[in-house]
C-alpha cells in the first residue's frame, strides 16, 4: 500500500519494482523516467510531463493515465519512439488523450478498453483482442488497423 509523490522534479528517475498495490503520482516532470516492473493493481498517474519515459512491463491489472504528454514514450515491451507499446495484459484500462503524433500498439489483449479522444494523427494496430472496447472520437487522419478481433465492440465517430 505504498504511495509515491514525485512532482516539479528534473531529472529525477524511479525505480520501483515488485509493488504490490502500489499508486504512483507524479506530476509536472521533465526529463523524468519511471521503471516500473512486475506491478500487480498498479496505478500511474502521470500528466504534463515533457520528454517523459514510462517503462511498465508485466504488469496485471493496470491501470495508465495519460494526457497531455508532448513527446511522450510508454515502454510496455521495451519499445520505443513515440510508440506506446502494450502487449500481454490483461484488464487494461489505457487513457490517452490530446497525444499528437500518437501510435498505440496493443495485441494480445484480453478485456481490453482503449479511450483516445482528440488525437491528431493517430494510428491504432490492434490484433488479436478478445472483448476488446475502442472509444476514438473526434480523429482526423485516423488509422484503425483491427483483425482477428472476437467479439469486438468499435466505437469510431467523427473520423
Amino acid at each position: 500500500n505504498q504511495t509515491l509523490y514525485c512532482s516539479h522534479l528534473l531529472s529525477e528517475t524511479l525505480h520501483c519494482s515488485h509493488l504490490l498495490s502500489e499508486t504512483l503520482h507524479c506530476s509536472h516532470l521533465s526529463s523524468e523516467t519511471l521503471h516500473c516492473s512486475h506491478l500487480t493493481s498498479e496505478t500511474l498517474h502521470c500528466s504534463h510531463l515533457t520528454s517523459e519515459r514510462l517503462h511498465c512491463s508485466h504488469v496485471s491489472p493496470e491501470t495508465l493515465h495519460c494526457s497531455h504528454l508532448p513527446n511522450q514514450t510508454l515502454y510496455c515491451s521495451h519499445l520505443l519512439s513515440e510508440t506506446l507499446h502494450c502487449s500481454h495484459l490483461t484488464s487494461e484500462t489505457l487513457h490517452c488523450s490530446h497525444l499528437p503524433n500518437q501510435t498505440l500498439y496493443c495485441s494480445h489483449l484480453s478485456h481490453e478498453t482503449l479511450h483516445c479522444s482528440h488525437l491528431s494523427p493517430e494510428t491504432l494496430h490492434c490484433s488479436h483482442l478478445t472483448s476488446e472496447t475502442l472509444h476514438c472520437s473526434h480523429l482526423p487522419n485516423q488509422t484503425l488497423h483491427c483483425s482477428h478481433l472476437s467479439p469486438e465492440t468499435l466505437h469510431c465517430s467523427h473520423l
